[in-house]
């Protein structure tokens, strides 16, 4: 029989079924935000003007730094601000399938460099975020419902919980590097 100590993390199938359902929610808030855009576009003349520019790989060191600070700031609200988390992360969604919906007529590898190369990193570390945020909240209504008063399991959970988010900011990394040098020339 296994050590109640041992068990680390909270219950992983609620939590995985948690960011699951966030996950199909923000689907959901895409495909808006690209009907939104499809919609306004065909009622707002004036919005469908655009020069045909192309997009191309350049170095701007400034940016990524800016991108990674606002992203990881982002990530981090996300990650401890559980339930509320919602409310954060449903118009990042939104703008994504705006976007999708305004470089919709680019070529498919201009789309590729604007929008999907970095936010395919983005949308993970977005995803353990909340993973982050349900399992501690969890761990800490497991500790409230306990008849002891066992700190230190409370703590290990919490340290194990925030081991999780180094890959969230490795991710943030990679997802604001790759952001940081997409530049639309037109």
């Amino acid at each position: 029989m296994p050590r109640p100590d041992l068990a680390i993390l909270p219950r992983r199938g609620t939590v995985a079924e948690l960011v699951t359902a966030h996950a199909a929610a923000g689907m959901v808030a895409a495909w808006l935000g690209f009907t939104a855009h499809e919609l306004l576009v065909r009622y707002v003349p004036h919005l469908a003007e655009s020069s045909s520019g192309a997009a191309t790989v350049a170095s701007t060191p400034v940016e990524t730094a800016a991108i990674f600070g606002n992203n990881l700031v982002f990530f981090t609200l996300v990650a401890v601000l559980p339930v509320v988390n919602v409310a954060l992360f449903l118009p990042q969604w939104f703008g994504i399938g705006t976007n999708a919906a305004t470089i919709s007529a680019l070529a498919p590898q201009d789309q590729i460099t604007l929008l999907y190369r970095h936010s395919i990193f983005e949308v993970i570390a977005l995803l353990l975020a909340i993973a982050l945020s349900y399992a501690a909240l969890f761990s800490a209504a497991a500790f409230l419902r306990s008849a002891t008063d066992d700190r230190a399991l409370l703590v290990r959970r919490f340290r194990v919980i925030a081991l999780g988010y180094i890959p969230i900011v490795l991710l943030t990394l990679a997802g604001a590097l790759l952001e940081g040098t997409a530049v639309v020339h037109l």
